[in-house]
């Protein structure tokens, strides 16, 4: 089925203090992309970065839309799209859910106060983090550098109705040849009461802790290692199964290193999903509907590393890079039991794998800026996907190829821009599970994209236009 979109427009007017009252910071400047919205926790208090309430988040930045899955997990939807179509890379690295009917997607297990910005790219206007039919949204976490010896942490936490909790703290330490930080989320709430004093089933849990070590020896090298582990459940009055478990742990390691005004970033990374669903650990030990007893649990890592270099010339920059990710999905699961406890019996067993996806991808992109107050932007990127369907014993490969280019005019506090980007996707894991999805085509994406931005001192304003047709 093929989609058009004409003639969308949003308009962004964000403004700042230059005190400790720093809400939110608008990254606007002519070197600064105005097809994205950097959001930068400069105090730690940013609202969008300090809250448990991702979805609340999202819907203050212009052309978000979410469907929230209770206290448990998020549906983002950037123009209209979500899923597959709004890639969400996290530290640099790929972090998917493994549920079929993604009642756990990446948000699920995504805490903001670990990440220290979020960055959200419109359309297909870059290539560096993979092929973008709508756009992609980036949590980073930048690698602390100290000027001298220092220790701080802090504690904030909010009280709400129905015995909910949101509780954070954090510590860090070190110098100028390295550093260590600890940061703790604790998030639940109980059931609440709909307007006319019924209970509804939504009780929720959901606990993460990182532990960031970085090394800074100099400052042309950088090396940061971190673990992050979640844990978490959530209660669905829509679902005939609830999650009993939502857990998640993250090794990654991210090297940086500077040769003059060049840069060479580095990130290798494991992300493990593990996700149970059952109808009656929520319930009291009894079946939500009927009187039988159901388990199911996917189970689902991605391995990988993305490499990029940055060549620095006078008035412009190339990038060139490529990434690898090894997918692999499992399960196991068990239906029309008599009791807990047979039920229980299927988490002894060994998981069935179910899909495995190899991808690589190669891009390179450039900016560069002329003595006219113009400033171009180009990049093109091919990805391969090789997929495994182990149930099936059938594999196949599929290849992609994306780019764009934009020009932008700088007009003392204002920019002016056009752009033209074309992105290619490979079905992802909830489409080829369904019914011949591994036959699925590739999804295209041309879109035109135009606006203009005004930054001056404490003032942002933006107001941007496309028109793609998918």
């Amino acid at each position: 089925m093929k989609h058009k979109a004409f003639a969308f427009l949003s308009l962004s007017t964000l403004l700042y203090s230059q005190g400790n009252q720093v809400t939110i910071q608008y990254a606007n400047s002519p070197l600064a992309n105005p097809t994205q919205i950097d959001y930068t926790d400069i105090l730690g208090k940013d609202s969008l970065l300090n809250s448990s309430d991702i979805a609340k988040s999202l819907q203050q930045i212009p052309g978000f839309s979410v469907a929230k899955k209770g206290g448990g997990g998020t549906e983002a939807f950037f123009r209209s799209l979500g899923g597959g179509r709004l890639p969400i890379v996290v530290n640099g690295g790929t972090l998917l859910g493994g549920c079929g009917g993604r009642m756990d997607t990446t948000l699920t297990y995504v805490f903001p106060q670990n990440y220290n910005s979020i960055t959200i790219i419109k359309g297909p206007q870059d290539i560096r983090y993979g092929s973008l039919i709508t756009g992609g949204m980036l949590f980073d976490r930048e690698i602390l550098t100290l000027q001298k010896p220092s220790f701080n942490g802090g504690v904030d936490a909010l009280y709400g109705s129905f015995g909910r909790v949101d509780a954070n703290a954090h510590l860090i330490g070190g110098n100028e040849l390295g550093s260590l930080q600890a940061i703790y989320s604790n998030y639940r709430s109980d059931d609440y009461e709909s307007g006319r004093g019924d209970r509804v089933h939504s009780a929720y849990k959901r606990q993460s802790g990182t532990f960031v070590g970085a090394l800074t020896p100099s400052p042309d090298l950088k090396l940061e290692l971190s673990f992050d582990i979640g844990r978490g459940e959530a209660a669905y009055a829509d679902r005939t199964m609830d999650a009993r478990t939502f857990d998640r742990e993250s090794y990654q390691a991210h090297l940086v290193k500077f040769f003059n005004d060049d840069k060479l970033d580095f990130h290798i990374y494991h992300h493990e999903i593990d996700h149970i669903m059952d109808n009656f650990s929520l319930t009291n030990g009894m079946p939500k509907i009927g009187n039988k007893y159901q388990i199911s649990n996917p189970n689902r890592t991605n391995t990988g590393g993305r490499l990029e270099y940055q060549k620095k010339f006078d008035l412009s920059k190339i990038y060139f890079g490529g990434n690898y990710n090894l997918d692999k999905h499992k399960s196991r699961a068990i239906a029309n039991q008599n009791s807990a406890q047979e039920a229980e019996m299927i988490l002894n067993s060994p998981y069935a794998p179910n899909y495995t996806f190899k991808s690589y991808g190669v891009f390179s992109q450039i900016e560069t800026f002329t003595s006219s107050n113009m400033g171009y932007f180009a990049g093109i990127r091919g990805d391969r996907v090789d997929m495994t369907a182990h149930k099936l014993d059938t594999s196949n490969t599929k290849y992609a190829l994306s780019g764009f280019g934009r020009a932008e005019k700088y007009l003392g506090d204002y920019t002016l821009y056009a752009g033209l980007g074309y992105a290619q996707r490979i079905p992802d894991f909830w489409e080829v599970s369904k019914g011949n999805g591994l036959n699925l085509k590739k999804e295209k994406n041309t879109q035109l994209d135009l606006g203009a931005t005004y930054h001056k001192e404490q003032l942002n304003f933006s107001v941007s236009s496309y028109v793609s047709y998918i």
